[in-house]
């Protein structure tokens, strides 16, 4: 025990000296040394005088390869911070683990959109997001379909059709029903399943979604893959995840699988044209 906590306290300090890197600010928060405003990327040092412009702002911070942190006001420049990277670093093995080893289910409507109350129940939501389904459960020939049902207190629910390719279903950004920010926690969003042949409609997950309009999942996954040192693909990826899914939501599988690949290949590039 004592030499897994000599671990933990060196790794703290190193991280004293090393640059904190910005995956998600809830608020405003402005970096005084350099004058920016944070948000998804800004880098900032420990150093570095942090102006809390929404007193209950929480960053959100990476160092690439060794731990996460979370920030707020009151424990800026304490060592309450190591306790996130404890929780992290024992979490995220049987995370690897969970999400390696998922079976096909999993990997269909509904279960790929459930979320894990632990980790974030947020369901993130890009410009196009992509699930798969089963066809031999969800016919959507002849008048059968997927809907996405909205519900808005005060207000009649809309109800609206989805588009699928093949066997995925395709969720975009403008099939939510945007509201005001005054009621817009309140909404409700539904998956469904409308079958004609029964003239039934079934209602298969909730989702709450956090749009990501601002490619923040990108960013993310970029700064995390540019500051790997180990070349581990796979693992790579399984962090990535994790930390998009711990930040933002949960991403669509087949939209994370495709942005990695794509920056994964970009930084060996530019990694191999510099050398």
């Amino acid at each position: 025990m004592k030499i897994v906590f000599i671990f933990f306290l060196s790794l703290f300090f190193k991280n004293g000296f090393s640059q904190y890197i910005v995956t998600k600010v809830t608020g405003i928060v402005k970096n005084e040394t350099t004058k920016e405003i944070l948000k998804p990327g800004s880098r900032y040092a420990k150093t570095d005088k942090l102006t809390w412009i929404t007193p209950k702002a929480i960053v959100r911070t990476i160092i690439p390869g060794e731990g996460v942190y979370i920030v707020n006001q009151k424990d800026e420049g304490t060592g309450n911070k190591i306790l996130e990277i404890v929780k992290f670093t024992l979490h995220l093995k049987s995370k690897e683990d969970n999400l390696s080893g998922r079976g096909d289910n999993e990997n269909l409507v509904p279960a790929n959109l459930n979320t894990e109350e632990d980790i974030n129940t947020k369901n993130l939501i890009t410009g196009e997001n992509k699930y798969l389904f089963d066809k031999t459960v969800y016919n959507v020939s002849d008048g059968n379909r997927f809907f996405l049902q909205t519900e808005i207190p005060g207000s009649n629910t809309v109800t609206k059709a989805l588009q699928t390719s093949g066997d995925t279903l395709l969720l975009y950004n403008s099939d939510f029903k945007k509201n005001s920010q005054a009621d817009s926690a309140n909404t409700k969003y539904k998956l469904g399943f409308y079958s004609k042949d029964d003239n039934t409609s079934k209602l298969l997950a909730q989702i709450q979604p956090y749009f990501d309009s601002t490619a923040e999942m990108e960013t993310i996954m970029k700064i995390m893959i540019d500051g790997d040192t180990k070349n581990d693909k796979e693992k790579m990826k399984r962090q990535c995840y994790l930390e998009i899914y711990y930040a933002l939501g949960k991403p669509s599988d087949i939209i994370f699988q495709d942005t990695f690949d794509k920056l994964y290949v970009f930084s060996l590039q530019n990694s191999t044209g510099k050398n």
